[in-house]
């Protein structure tokens, strides 16, 4: 592919994209080069480590969701037998699970937080890890929620406080890549504006996949009643309809932050730059995926129990933040590529409709 030079108007090769291997590399010089990146990510794990647990025990083991469980026992033995199971696991989920965990609102990871994504996950809460509750020297005060619209209100509101962290922990990483890049783009400006527009990036993608989960789970009930293995099957394809998208999404964050744009536009250049190039994006992704699950598992080793989890909490931040500014460093070489492309997109079709171009 080759394009023209404005000055001279001659045909020239442009610069070869480069590997994803090289941005990988850039990243990580660029957080080695400033720590202070590290603040937020550090400031949120020990916020979920050492802060107040945000409990729902007294919902999950009120009398009114305990019956609710109940109605749904049937004749069934095997109904029966999911229904005690699904009690023992909420039962464990009120005992061990801290609200908080929602400062990191999905699909938002960011910014990164190892106790999120080990102590916090789904699989701790069930028992899989230890619980530092009940340790003298790690105790923290315990605050127990005790309706729903209380669970409803307290996520809400940190979930804007997560977004607030995104912000602040995007908007530093952006101006880092922007300035060792020495890239031309506008960069970010103030985090309530950047907050504003995750926000709605946010609600713009739960609402996709609400609509998209809606619609798939009503053609897997109907399937059911056909064969319980078309069920399955439909359900399958949700999950991979889900993956499919938030691939396509990768770049629409680096591009609200970077280029200053509206959710949409963000949504739509990040979609035509992963399928302009989407061989180099997979291997971007699993590349990151790879390296972020594969040292989760050693920054998870240290006992939560003990101040060792400081090196997990540390090495993760810096892991997480340099895999982040690897993806900022990528976009914005990919960048080039798909603005030649909208340039010759736009000519194109001008030639096509020359009334219209008029």
């Amino acid at each position: 592919m080759g394009y023209v030079n404005e000055e001279n108007e001659t045909r020239q090769d442009p610069q070869k994209p480069l590997s994803t291997l090289t941005c990988m590399g850039m990243g990580f010089e660029i957080v080695a080069r400033h720590l202070e990146l590290l603040i937020v990510p550090i400031v949120l794990d020990l916020l979920l480590w050492l802060g107040p647990r945000l409990s729902v025990a007294p919902l999950l083991n009120s009398a009114n969701f305990r019956a609710s469980l109940a109605a749904l026992e049937t004749t069934t033995a095997e109904m029966q037998q999911g229904v005690i199971l699904l009690q023992q696991i909420f039962t464990e989920l009120g005992t061990r699970f801290n609200l908080a965990v929602m400062m990191q609102p999905f699909p938002l990871e960011w910014p990164p937080s190892l106790m999120s994504s080990t102590y916090m996950s789904l699989k701790c809460a069930m028992g899989a890890c230890p619980d530092i509750v009940s340790y003298p020297e790690l105790v923290r005060p315990e605050i127990l929620i005790t309706s729903p619209w209380a669970v409803g209100g307290v996520s809400f509101l940190l979930m804007l406080v997560g977004l607030g962290f995104n912000a602040v922990y995007l908007r530093a990483i952006g101006f880092r890549v922007i300035e060792e890049t020495e890239v031309a783009l506008p960069g970010p400006v103030n985090p309530l504006w950047l907050c504003w527009r995750l926000l709605k990036l946010l609600a713009l993608v739960l609402m996709l996949f609400f609509a998209l989960g809606n619609v798939v789970f009503f053609l897997a009930g109907c399937a059911s009643l056909l064969h319980p293995f078309l069920s399955k099957m439909m359900n399958a394809i949700f999950f991979s309809l889900v993956t499919f998208i938030l691939l396509h999404l990768i770049f629409a964050i680096p591009g609200i932050v970077q280029r200053q744009i509206q959710p949409l536009q963000a949504v739509r250049e990040s979609v035509m730059l992963t399928r302009g190039d989407f061989l180099n994006v997979l291997l971007l992704v699993v590349l990151v995926l790879v390296v972020w699950q594969g040292l989760n598992y050693v920054w998870s080793r240290p006992d939560p129990r003990t101040w060792q989890m400081w090196i997990g909490i540390g090495g993760h931040a810096f892991v997480s933040t340099a895999l982040t500014a690897t993806i900022f460093v990528f976009y914005q070489d990919r960048l080039r590529f798909l603005e030649m492309f909208l340039k010759t997109l736009a000519a194109r079709e001008a030639a096509a409709h020359p009334i219209a171009g008029k």
